[in-house]
């Protein structure tokens, strides 16, 4: 005759078991950890009520060490997972365990992980893991009895919210994740066991569990392998300076203002010192355009703006001649006479559409008779005035 303490150490065997089933599995998992590497990723036996999963924002700049935050708040929401009558996780010597749609309000969200603009986040070209804890706690007085109980973690950031971001996610990311908490008797209490995370559960009730590469951003994921992660990529734009023409000034600089419509972040900006992957940011966030002088030759870069960002450069004609300007590279506008005074301005792009734009100032050659073509208006108007006083002159005279 099987006992009552017999029966609960069946049920304990079972669920240690059923958590050895899925360690033995060697294939990693959605972190639910802060750290995502190892075999048992996904699987946590510990007697905490917290649970930490992590979210995986993956960070690019090709030139940049450090970006400014994207500015996002990811938002999610926790109930209970629905589960087919029937389901049970098996171990390998045939002890089972039936899966439970959680009690309400038995897993709840404590906090979700936010990316604030003001945060610097480490970046490298091929990309760096920022990753961050959905923070979950279990509330054992939901619970009447031990088992295994499922619950559904739903990625509810919008679309909109993530295009505001700069942020780019997967197709392949599927935003429901599954929790199952192990909940035991210990002398009369009901305490947690464990957690597994993961994606879908497969056939034998066992949750499937995902990969992450920190090594790289590329999205190569097969139909067995699930996509974690979000990407922040960021972008520079440089913009250089060329004056052209026999008489054209090169050792004079030309105003340009420059406005960035990121002025919720820091970023990059310097002239003629390119960021070379261990620079910094050291501009803080601009609301109103940044002014430098350039000559020939010279170049003005700015690094770690969102792919929605734009630059727009208005640039000054600072001599007295009148000079032919035109705009060449990733933005094209043809040559219009800008006199001194004047300006030529390049229309607000997007920064992945303005990377490198050039503006050309060109002052053909003159000729030698350029004395009578540009003054000769003035020398006839003063001769035709001469003619006139001699005539008066004349006509006093006679």
């Amino acid at each position: 005759m099987k006992t009552k303490g017999t029966k609960n150490a069946k049920r304990v065997f079972a669920i240690f078991m059923a958590i050895a089933v899925i360690l033995s599995m060697q294939v990693s998992a959605f972190a639910a950890t802060v750290d995502n590497t190892g075999d048992d990723q996904g699987v946590v036996i510990s007697g905490d009520t917290t649970l930490n999963i992590e979210k995986n924002l993956v960070v690019s700049n090709p030139a940049l060490v450090g970006v400014a935050g994207p500015g996002i708040q990811f938002t999610y929401t926790v109930g209970s997972a629905d589960v087919a009558a029937g389901t049970t996780v098996e171990d390998e010597s045939g002890q089972t365990a039936t899966v439970h749609s959680g009690p309400a309000y038995g897993l709840v969200l404590d906090s979700a992980p936010n990316y604030a603009q003001a945060e610097l986040l480490n970046a490298s070209a091929a990309g760096t893991n920022n990753a961050k804890n959905i923070v979950l706690h279990v509330d054992l007085t939901k619970f009447t009895d031990p088992g295994i109980y499922r619950y559904a973690i739903t990625d509810t950031t919008t679309e909109a919210a993530l295009t505001a971001a700069g942020i780019d996610r997967s197709e392949n990311l599927d935003p429901v994740r599954y929790v199952d908490v192990y909940i035991q008797e210990v002398d009369s209490e009901l305490v947690v066991e464990g957690y597994v995370v993961g994606s879908d559960a497969d056939e034998n009730g066992i949750l499937a569990k995902e990969t992450f590469d920190t090594s790289t951003t590329d999205e190569t994921e097969t139909a067995t392998v699930f996509d974690t992660r979000d990407i922040f990529e960021t972008y520079n734009a440089t913009l250089s300076k060329s004056v052209t023409g026999a008489m054209g000034e090169r050792t004079r600089e030309f105003q340009f203002n420059i406005t960035v419509s990121d002025s919720g972040r820091q970023y990059y900006a310097a002239k003629n010192t390119a960021p070379d992957g261990t620079s910094s940011l050291n501009q803080a966030a601009h609301t109103t355009a940044l002014q430098t002088g350039l000559k020939d030759g010279d170049t003005y870069y700015i690094a770690g703006l969102r792919k929605n960002d734009t630059v727009q450069y208005r640039e000054t004609n600072t001599s007295q001649e009148t000079y032919a300007v035109s705009i060449t590279g990733d933005v094209t506008s043809g040559a219009e006479n800008v006199a001194s005074g004047g300006y030529k301005t390049m229309t607000a792009t997007t920064v992945p559409d303005a990377e490198n734009v050039t503006f050309v100032n060109n002052l053909g050659s003159i000729s030698p008779t350029g004395v009578i073509t540009r003054f000769g208006p003035y020398i006839g108007m003063l001769v035709i005035a001469a003619v006139l006083i001699a005539v008066r002159v004349r006509a006093k005279r006679g």
